[in-house]
């Protein structure tokens, strides 16, 4: 009985954890777009001079 409720737990941890880490990927890939976009319109700016 106690051993079922350790691997419910770990589960549901393993389970937590997995969400954070793809809500964690999803953030850091919109501020790379985010940095890439500026990055992007800095060296068209530089090439227009």
């Amino acid at each position: 009985m106690v051993e079922q409720v350790e691997e419910l737990e770990a589960g549901h941890i393993t389970k937590r954890t997995t969400v954070i880490a793809i809500a964690t990927n999803t953030e850091a890939k919109r501020q790379n777009q985010t940095l890439y976009a500026q990055a992007l319109s800095i060296s068209v700016r530089c090439m227009k001079r």
